[in-house]
């Protein structure tokens, strides 16, 4: 085989490589473009530097070029589709610079978009990370929050029962004072009956001196010794059941005064116990009656005031 045709197998070899290395650089061209375009420029170099010493031989061998040129660039548009329909093999060199410039450009172009997306992706991390600190912040201070919240609400509740129980003793207070009051007013009630008993009994005294030329309480008086009082049960004539009896300490032949209160109070005279029971006992009138003895009239051991 001639120099020229060693050349130009070694040309095919060189482009069919350069063809093969387009296509490794098309899969790898994200992340090892720069090995492989350092390894196609030194092809280049190396490619420039082979033609510049083969060009004065290609002047002898011009026909057997011109043959081999059309079997070259036959083979070329078999293996690069892209550069089928050059004229001559010459433009392919200029045409491969300009591929691979256009190639860098968009590679470099590539690169940068990538960079420009790393570093929003960076600034995007800051903030996630800036935002998940103030959401752990903001969970913690909901969290005291809530916290706060159920201790409130805990001594609001308790205030609240304070409360409650301040109004209930109030009103219980309030109800008490009320029932006082009401004690207060009957009580001052009876207080002002039994004076205006007592003034009554003490005039019903001195009528009964004028009628029966003595009192009640200076002859056949017979009072028991602790100072007791009850109500009349049942009157018929004159004897009437009363609601004392030897629980009190009565006995029979104790003598008890009767008077009435209400509206028109007045004393009525006295009675002998006849017959006396565990919690009631008889009596019949003794002496003269100031009036009927009825049921409810009141009885009592004396009364203040009384000889």
């Amino acid at each position: 085989m001639t120099v020229v045709g060693k050349i130009l197998v070694f040309l095919n070899l060189v482009f069919s490589l350069v063809v093969g290395a387009f296509a490794v650089m098309d899969y790898t061209a994200r992340t090892h473009w720069a090995d492989y375009a350092g390894k196609l420029k030194a092809q280049n170099d190396v490619l420039r530097a082979q033609n510049e010493t083969s060009r004065k031989e290609n002047d002898r061998l011009a026909q057997d070029r011109a043959n081999l040129t059309a079997s070259l660039l036959a083979a070329i548009g078999t293996q690069a589709p892209e550069l089928k329909g050059l004229p001559d093999a010459a433009n392919i060199d200029k045409y491969l610079v300009g591929a691979l410039k256009d190639r860098n450009k968009s590679i470099g172009d590539l690169t940068t978009k990538l960079t420009s997306l790393q570093n929003e992706k960076k600034a995007l991390d800051v903030k996630l990370a800036e935002a998940s600190a103030t959401q752990a912040a903001y969970n913690t201070l909901v969290a005291s929050r809530q916290n706060d919240s159920g201790v409130l609400r805990q001594q609001l509740k308790d205030e609240m029962d304070k409360n409650f129980k301040l109004v209930k003793s109030t009103n219980d207070l309030r109800d008490e004072t009320v029932q006082y009051q009401i004690q207060s007013r009957t009580l001052k009630e009876r207080n002002t009956q039994l004076e205006e008993a007592l003034r009554k009994a003490q005039t019903d005294l001195a009528q009964a001196k004028t009628l029966g030329g003595r009192t009640p309480g200076t002859s056949g008086v017979n009072p028991p010794p602790e100072n007791i009082e009850g109500l009349v049960r049942r009157a018929e004539g004159n004897l009437v059941t009363i609601s004392l009896g030897s629980d009190a300490g009565l006995t029979r032949g104790q003598t008890l005064e009767v008077f009435r209160f209400g509206q028109n109070p007045k004393y009525v005279g006295r009675i002998r116990i006849v017959e006396v029971m565990q919690t009631q006992a008889v009596g019949m009138s003794t002496g003269k009656l100031l009036a009927p003895i009825q049921v409810g009239d009141r009885v009592a051991s004396r009364i203040v005031g009384g000889n």
